[in-house]
């Protein structure tokens, strides 16, 4: 390596450095927990990702047969479906903001109201993981169950990196968990969570991640359209909006930045793992992510 991107690479890793001290600390104070020292539960050696694309439900039998000698995690409104009293998962994630934020758009407030629910039938011990940022009082308030045990996690995410920046520096940042990936997709902190547990292979299911393929634009408004596509449903061409209040909605440009984040971080994470040899298979039976082996 010469001297020039020796500098450049030292310098990144200042800037990052810089850049995250404030949100860093102000996880911090929220209570954060460092995910990379935080002892989380762990009884198999694998453990089985659960995402909740369509093809979800191609994989059930497999699923229903490996979880028996694997740990699980899980993600989002799965926790609504039969399945998930079935194998019993021991981490299950959250990260959108329509989950606690005070203002959401209606509909997504009677969604979560169903979430909330179905945690009442947990009879296992589960870890649920949700970022600092979260009302914690108000998720606090709506977890009641003494068998869940909330782990609200801190570090600052780092999104919009260049993609001619090398995934080995990226890598190096998600190691310390003080940088983490990026907040654009619940699966990405599935696969990241269960890397920092120190399991030795990781299954992935569901993870169709095609999201941006179930996009229109409109030809009179320009107005981005999405059909939300999931193991539990699909919908109707809708606008697509960023935040729980729907008052902003996506641009082209930005779901395109969105997605390229998305997979720089799934990169970044499967060379994280084959750093400390573990073991990633993608086993969906459809997937555009084309980093983690198949089966």
């Amino acid at each position: 390596m010469n001297l020039e991107k020796l500098k450049r690479k030292v310098f990144l890793k200042i800037a990052y450095r810089l850049l995250s001290s404030l949100p860093l600390l102000a996880s911090r104070r929220r209570g954060g927990i460092d995910l990379k020292n935080f002892p989380h539960q762990k009884e198999y050696e694998t453990c089985l990702v659960i995402g909740n694309g369509p093809s979800l439900t191609k994989s059930i039998p497999e699923i229903l047969h490996r979880a028996k000698t694997a740990d699980v995690v899980t993600v989002n409104h799965f926790s609504e479906d039969s399945l998930f009293g079935e194998i019993k998962p021991t981490k299950h994630v959250l990260l959108d903001s329509y989950f606690w934020a005070d203002d959401a758009a209606q509909e997504l407030i009677g969604k979560r109201e169903k979430f909330y629910t179905s945690l009442r039938k947990v009879n296992w011990p589960l870890k649920l993981y949700i970022p600092s940022y979260a009302d914690q009082k108000y998720v606090c308030k709506k977890v009641t169950n003494a068998k869940i045990s909330l782990v609200f996690f801190g570090g600052c995410p780092v999104t919009h990196i260049p993609l001619k920046i090398p995934t080995s520096l990226t890598v190096n940042l998600y190691e310390t968990s003080n940088i983490i990936p990026p907040v654009c997709n619940v699966l990405i902190y599935g696969v990241y969570i269960a890397v920092l547990s120190g399991y030795k292979e990781i299954e992935i299911y569901g993870a169709d991640l095609s999201f941006h393929l179930d996009v229109e634009v409109d030809q009179a408004s320009n107005d981005l359209l999405v059909s939300y596509s999931h193991y539990y449903g699909k919908t109707e061409m809708v606008r697509w909006f960023k935040n729980p209040q729907r008052t902003q909605p996506f641009t082209m440009h930005e779901l395109m930045s969105l997605t390229a984040d998305t997979y720089y971080a799934h990169k970044s994470i499967y060379l994280m793992a084959k750093n400390r040899n573990i073991k990633i298979y993608n086993k969906s039976f459809f997937s555009i992510i084309d980093v983690y082996p198949r089966t």
